[in-house]
């Protein structure tokens, strides 16, 4: 959820956006298997592929969602004050997410959303050079590969990536590697050398690594390290 909009991502799937400056995003999870529709909503995913997740804008949707994160927050701070208003928190807040979780589905199969042609052929072109950057992430890569991988012009990639995504190619390349560093950081339970883990995912220029990860991220690649190491000795004491 960011602002009003909410967003639909199916399990072990990825999803890139960008978001305003200031946004705040909030997650909650269900299980497929509890919703009813669910196949329907997978289906939809499938078609558009990966360039975005199933998405409604919806204040009325987005403020039950806020509601309900607020619970969850008051079931995780009870849990060592009363293991039964814990519980019975927990089950409320499982009630909540799943009731959100179906309307979105009612309400965004009730749109019947579609592509045109031009998105379908975008996608496409998309899902495959995504699938050729995942691929060839810690590689030199350059437009006339990514084009050779799409099997199509370089003005024909840039324009079927613009109107997806808003981006270049070359912009999916370097947030997919920043991406692949920050993961990297956040899996570390010790000490890790940020440039050789720039290194190894293709991120060869340091200084602008570290400009390029703090304006998608908003810190640098060592606060992310400091932060993490100082929330594992925390969890640890």
């Amino acid at each position: 959820m960011a602002g009003d909009t909410v967003f639909c991502v199916v399990d072990g799937s990825e999803m890139v956006f960008r978001s305003y400056e200031n946004c705040r995003v909030q997650w909650l999870f269900a299980p497929w298997t509890m919703l009813d529709s669910s196949g329907r909503i997978r289906e939809c995913i499938s078609l558009q592929g990966d360039a975005a997740a199933l998405s409604i804008r919806d204040e009325c949707l987005a403020a039950r969602l806020r509601r309900c994160i607020a619970v969850v927050c008051r079931w995780s701070s009870s849990l060592a004050s009363s293991p039964k208003l814990a519980a019975d928190a927990f089950v409320l807040s499982q009630e909540k997410v799943l009731a959100i979780a179906r309307q979105f589905i009612a309400e965004y199969l009730a749109l019947t959303p579609t592509l045109g042609a031009r998105e379908v052929h975008a996608m496409k072109i998309l899902r495959a050079t995504r699938a050729y950057l995942r691929e060839n992430i810690g590689e030199t890569v350059g437009i006339a590969d990514l084009c050779d991988a799409a099997a199509t012009s370089e003005r024909t990639l840039r324009n079927a990536c613009e109107l997806i995504t808003g981006e270049s190619p070359m912009f999916f390349l370097r947030a997919m590697r920043l991406n692949q560093v920050r993961r990297s950081i956040l899996a570390a339970r010790s000490p890790v050398c940020i440039t050789e883990i720039g290194m190894r995912w293709g991120l060869l220029h340091m200084p602008q690594f570290s400009k390029d990860y703090r304006a998608l991220f908003g810190e640098l690649p060592s606060e992310t390290v400091r932060r993490q190491l100082e929330g594992i000795k925390a969890f640890s004491v």
